[in-house]
C-alpha cells in the first residue's frame, strides 16, 4: 500500500513539475523535470523523499537486473556445462522464468520447465507484427524445439520423485544413453533415419 502512495506521489510530482515547465514557455528536458521533482520532494518532506527516493532507487536497479539477466540468458557460453553444452541443447537456456521470478534451468522442477515453455510458446505467438526481427523469431523457435525434446527425453525421470531436478534428470538419460543397448538403439535408429532420407531422395 506505502509503495502505491508513493507511485502516485511521485506521478503526482512529475504532472505539476511538466505543467509548470511548460508554463514557462521554454524547451524543456526529462532531467529538468526530474530535477523539479526531486528538489521539490525533497524540501516538502525529507523523510518521506528518503523513502521513496530508495524505492525509486530498487525499482531502478530491478528493472536494469532484469535486462541483464535476459541478456545472460543469451550470452552465457561460458557457463554452459554437462549437458547445457551439447549442440541439440545449445538453445535451450541457462536461466527460465518461474513465475515473476527466475531460476536456473537445472535446478528447477519439471513444472516450472513446463510453465517456461508454455510462456516461451506464448511470446513467439505475439510476434505476429511487422517489427519484429525474423532472427529472434527463429531463435526462440529453435529454443522451442529443443526444451519441448529435452522434456519429452526426460519427464519419465520425475515419476515418483519429489526432489528430481531437470538437471538431474537430464544426467539420468545422458548416462542411459551410454548403456551398450541404448548405444545399439541409437546407432540403428540413424541407420534406419538414413536410409529413410536416402529413399525419400530416390523419390524425388
Amino acid at each position: 500500500m506505502q509503495n502505491d502512495n508513493n507511485r502516485k506521489k511521485l506521478a503526482a510530482a512529475i504532472d505539476e513539475a511538466v505543467r509548470s515547465l511548460a508554463a514557462r514557455g521554454t524547451p524543456f528536458t526529462s532531467t529538468d523535470v526530474a530535477c523539479r521533482v526531486t528538489l521539490g520532494l525533497a524540501i516538502e518532506n525529507p523523510e518521506e523523499w528518503a523513502a521513496l527516493r530508495d524505492q525509486i532507487t530498487l525499482e531502478s536497479v530491478a528493472a536494469t537486473s532484469q535486462r541483464a539477466m535476459r541478456r545472460a540468458v543469451e550470452k552465457a557460453p561460458d557457463e554452459r556445462q554437462g549437458w547445457l553444452a551439447l549442440p541439440e541443447y545449445e538453445h535451450v537456456p541457462k536461466l527460465i522464468k518461474a513465475g515473476d521470478a527466475w531460476i536456473d534451468v537445472n535446478r528447477s522442477s519439471l513444472e516450472q520447465y513446463r510453465a517456461a515453455i508454455v510462456e516461451l510458446a506464448v511470446r513467439i505467438d505475439s510476434y505476429d507484427y511487422a517489427r519484429r526481427a525474423e532472427g529472434k523469431r527463429k531463435k526462440d523457435r529453435k529454443t522451442l524445439t529443443q526444451m519441448r525434446h529435452q522434456e519429452r527425453n526426460m519427464a519419465g525421470y520425475f515419476a515418483g520423485d519429489p526432489g528430481m531436478t531437470v538437471g538431474r534428470a537430464m544426467e539420468l538419460y545422458q548416462a542411459s544413453l551410454k548403456t551398450p543397448a541404448m548405444a545399439r538403439w541409437s546407432k540403428g535408429g540413424k541407420a534406419k533415419a538414413a536410409r529413410t532420407k536416402n529413399q525419400q531422395l530416390k523419390q524425388k
